[in-house]
């Protein structure tokens, strides 16, 4: 069993960063000028263990908690002078941004050999991947002079959780060999962020519509495969058939939700021939896929 903490904290406090900027034009000359101070934290533990029920059999099991604590305030005074107006105007605003973010990792494995023909095994594997984060950011006009701006405050939650379950199970017998699994894999997704707008002189708030919204995304794919190899030297055949099955549901700020499902089957064949030791001649017949979990 091996048990892993780390913890460390970063300041970027007195003295602040520094940030100036001027930008001139035929109509007007801007300058800018603030200070930026940025505290992140970050957080990671892992346990891992591994453990030999009989001598046939293993479980290992991988662990991490992870987590992240980050806060940036910008504070920032503009001089903006135009031309063909006698009074310049200046405003100041102060900005303020927090970030929080969890993150949880799993994974299980299990693999069972058996005591009359030890090259079959029996697998099994879960894993599971969630993370989680949470952004706030303020955004507030201090003071002004011939300017009229706004307050701002924006807020964002983001979640993002991924599962995966798989069974695998090898089977020899004499010049054949048999190779069947399973695997399940889920994946949803919701990011929900909003966005007021608050009028400085008269206190009224406002929805910014364009930036307001959420977003829900769901995606299940089944896959099952079989796979046969015999052997009969200096020949190999292997053949194998796999099917998926998906599912997608999403729902977007705009547009018409999406639901699709749909089925895919993946025949494959191969065939070897072997010249010498160092020679080996393949052909092939398969449908590809781009899902690399599953091999035939």
């Amino acid at each position: 069993m091996v048990l892993s903490w780390r913890e460390e904290e970063i300041l970027r406090e007195p003295p602040y960063s520094q940030q100036k900027y001027n930008t001139i034009s035929d109509n007007f000359f801007i300058s800018s000028s603030g200070h930026k101070k940025i505290s992140l934290r970050p957080q990671h533990a892992n346990l891992l263990l591994s453990y030999e029920i009989t001598p046939f059999s293993l479980i290992n099991i991988d662990v991490g908690i992870s987590g992240l604590t980050l806060r940036s305030r910008f504070n920032n005074h503009t001089d903006l002078i135009y031309k063909n107006k006698p009074a310049a105007s200046t405003y100041s605003y102060d900005l303020d941004e927090q970030e929080k973010e969890q993150e949880l990792n799993l994974n299980i494995n299990y693999q069972r050999k058996f005591k009359e023909n030890k090259d079959k095994i029996l697998t099994f594997s879960y894993s599971i991947n969630q993370n989680r984060s949470n952004n706030t950011l303020v955004n507030l006009l201090v003071k002004s002079h011939n300017f009229n701006g706004k307050n701002q405050k924006q807020f964002s939650l983001n979640k993002q959780l991924n599962n995966a379950v798989q069974i695998d199970y090898v089977y020899p017998r004499g010049n054949l060999k048999i190779e069947s699994g399973l695997r399940f894999t889920h994946r949803d997704l919701s990011n929900d962020f909003s966005s007021i707008i608050i009028n400085p002189s008269t206190g009224n708030i406002g929805v910014d519509t364009l930036n307001t919204g959420d977003m829900n995304y769901k995606l299940s794919v089944l896959r099952t495969y079989h796979s046969y190899l015999f052997k009969l030297a200096p020949f190999s055949f292997r053949a194998g058939v796999r099917d998926e099955y998906t599912f997608l549901q999403a729902d977007f700020m705009t547009g018409a939700p999406i639901k699709q499902q749909y089925t895919n089957w993946l025949p494959s064949m191969k065939i070897n021939y072997k010249v010498s030791n160092s020679i080996c001649m393949r052909q092939y017949l398969n449908s590809m896929s781009s899902a690399q979990e599953l091999r035939y």
